[in-house]
C-alpha cells in the first residue's frame, strides 16, 4: 500500500483528488454528481482527509477513454499523478464499464486508486474484477431490455413510463440476444460514446452510422426510416441503463449519518 495516508511535514490533513462521474445529462440536472461528490466529501470528513479537488464529468462509462471523450477523467488523473496522490471515487464503475478500455488505461496511469464502495484501496486486479462484473451486468441488462422493449413495442404497449421500466427489467432475466438485439445494443453504445451523437437528427446519424461501418442487420446502408425504430430502442436502452445513477448512493453505506 502507499504512504499517502500520512500527514506530510507541513503537518496538512492526508490529501486525495477526486473523481465523480455520471452518463447523461439528465443525472447532473438531477444531482447525481453532487450526491457522489458528498459522498466523497463525507468519507474524507471522517477518514480527516482533504480532496485537492474533486473532478466532475458527464460522459458513458462504456466507450473508449482516449481523452477527446473522457477529458475530465484524463485531467483528474494527470493531477494525482503530479501530487503524488490517491485518486478517490465512490465506486470503480464511475471510472471505467469497459474491461478492455480499463486495462489499457490503468496500464500507464501510475495512481493508487481508492473505491469508496469497495472498501478502500484497490489493485489492478481487483479494479478490472469490479468493471468486468459492471461490464457484464450492462450487456445482460441491455440484451434483455431490447427483448422486452420489443415485446411489449408488438403487443401495443407505450413505452417510457416507470412501470414500463419495471416490466423489462424483469423480463431481461428470461431473453437471450440475436441479431436484431445485437445491432441494437451496437447503436446503444455509438451513441452512448459519445452524448452529441444523441443530438442528431434521423438523417444525419443514419449517415454517421454508414461511414463509421454500422449497417442494418441485411448489411445494407442505414436510411431514416429503417433507422427509427432501432434508435428509440437504443435510446431507451441508454436511458434505463443510466438509472442507477440517480439512486441515493448513500443507501448502502449504514454508517451514513454516523460521522
Amino acid at each position: 500500500m502507499h504512504d499517502y495516508m500520512h500527514s506530510d511535514a507541513s503537518n496538512q490533513r492526508p490529501r486525495f483528488v477526486g473523481y465523480v462521474r455520471v452518463s447523461t445529462a439528465r443525472q447532473e440536472e438531477n444531482g447525481s454528481l453532487e450526491a457522489q461528490a458528498e459522498r466523497i466529501r463525507q468519507w474524507a470528513v471522517a477518514r480527516g482527509m482533504q480532496p485537492v479537488s474533486i473532478h466532475a464529468e458527464t460522459a458513458s462509462g462504456r466507450g473508449s477513454v482516449d481523452e477527446i471523450r473522457r477529458p475530465v477523467l484524463h485531467e483528474a488523473f494527470r493531477e494525482a499523478r503530479q501530487l503524488g496522490l490517491p485518486l478517490v471515487v465512490t465506486k470503480a464503475d464511475r471510472l471505467f464499464r469497459n474491461v478492455a478500455e480499463a486495462e489499457g488505461f490503468m496500464r500507464q496511469c501510475g495512481v493508487p486508486v481508492i473505491s469508496i464502495g469497495d472498501g478502500g484501496e484497490i489493485s489492478e486486479a481487483v479494479l478490472l474484477a469490479t468493471v468486468r462484473k459492471g461490464e457484464c451486468s450492462v450487456n445482460n441488462i441491455v440484451r434483455g431490455t431490447v427483448a422486452a422493449l420489443e415485446g411489449r413495442r408488438e403487443a401495443g404497449v407505450a413505452l417510457g413510463s416507470r412501470g414500463d421500466n419495471k416490466a423489462a427489467a424483469r423480463a431481461s432475466a428470461r431473453v437471450r440476444s440475436d441479431k436484431a438485439h445485437a445491432l441494437v445494443q451496437r447503436i446503444a453504445r455509438f451513441l452512448g460514446e459519445d452524448p452529441g451523437r444523441q443530438k442528431l437528427t434521423d438523417a444525419e446519424l443514419a449517415e454517421a452510422l454508414n461511414h463509421a461501418g454500422i449497417y442494418t442487420g441485411r448489411n445494407r446502408p442505414w436510411t431514416v426510416p429503417a433507422l427509427r425504430r432501432p434508435r428509440r430502442s437504443a435510446l431507451e436502452i441508454l436511458r434505463m441503463e443510466a438509472e442507477p445513477d440517480d439512486d441515493n448512493p448513500y443507501k448502502d453505506n449504514p454508517n451514513f449519518g454516523r460521522f
